[in-house]
């Protein structure tokens, strides 16, 4: 199971499915709950990097459904944490949003306050999609504050490039340039998905300053790599490329 969590990081889809398969053969040989509890969870990942958002909801609720009746309360956490995010991935948004916030509320309660802001991130991102925006940038800011103490964490950059985004849209003067910072950044990582925003959001900057022709070629840019991130945003996410492709 933990070889197929590592392909899928990887982007070896593949492999990750061959591991998968394996995993679960071995799974009905065993009686242990806790595994067949992750085996349900990374049947839920598979399907989400696979775009059965449907499917990847219905195991993870499992996962996460099986988790809380048996006590197991830090993995219910997690598995709620991805639920939240396939939720949103299979359109419903106001389901996925709830399910973070609950996430959140069961990870703090179980001290694992990396998952937690970790949490906050995807739910920071869903908001701002949903035009809750103070919301948004409470959530993002309290990520950001927990992973600059730690010196870093699992999706502290895309954190860092929502907000970076979100004054961009607002002309906080510096905004471009922490933008540009994060796409390089996204780039050396290999995280297509905070590409996309970056580029998104470069890009309703250059319109605002008349720059037409930089604008589109950012969005152009940014839809090609949305191929490669289609399994982490939808294009509700991109609140950027929703303002410029309007005013185009």
């Amino acid at each position: 199971m933990f070889a197929a969590r590592a392909a899928m990081s990887a982007g070896y889809l593949e492999r990750a499915t061959r591991e998968t398969t394996r995993a679960q053969r071995w799974l009905r040989a065993t009686d242990d709950p806790w595994l067949r509890v992750r085996g349900d969870a990374v049947l839920g990942e598979l399907a989400r990097i696979q775009h059965r958002f449907n499917d990847a909801v219905v195991y993870l609720k499992t996962a996460a459904e099986t988790s809380r009746r048996l006590g197991f309360l830090q993995t219910e956490a997690y598995q709620l944490s991805m639920l939240g995010r396939a939720q949103c991935q299979a359109g419903n948004y106001p389901a996925g949003a709830t399910t973070l916030r609950v996430a959140i509320d069961k990870a703090e309660a179980t001290g694992d306050v990396r998952l937690a802001a970790l949490a906050r991130v995807h739910l920071g991102r869903v908001q701002r999609a949903t035009g809750r925006l103070e919301d948004a940038r409470s959530n993002l800011e309290a990520a950001s504050r927990w992973h600059r103490r730690s010196g870093g964490g699992e999706q502290a950059t895309l954190g860092e490039c929502l907000l970076a985004a979100m004054d961009a849209a607002d002309h906080v003067p510096g905004a471009g340039d922490r933008l540009l910072a994060h796409l390089t950044e996204a780039r050396t990582e290999g995280s297509p998905h905070v590409e996309v925003l970056a580029l998104d959001a470069l890009a309703r900057s250059a319109l605002y300053e008349g720059d037409v022709p930089t604008a589109a070629e950012f969005i152009g840019k940014a839809d090609l790599r949305m191929s490669s991130a289609s399994h982490f945003i939808t294009e509700r996410d991109r609140v950027d490329a929703y303002r410029v492709r309007h005013a185009l």
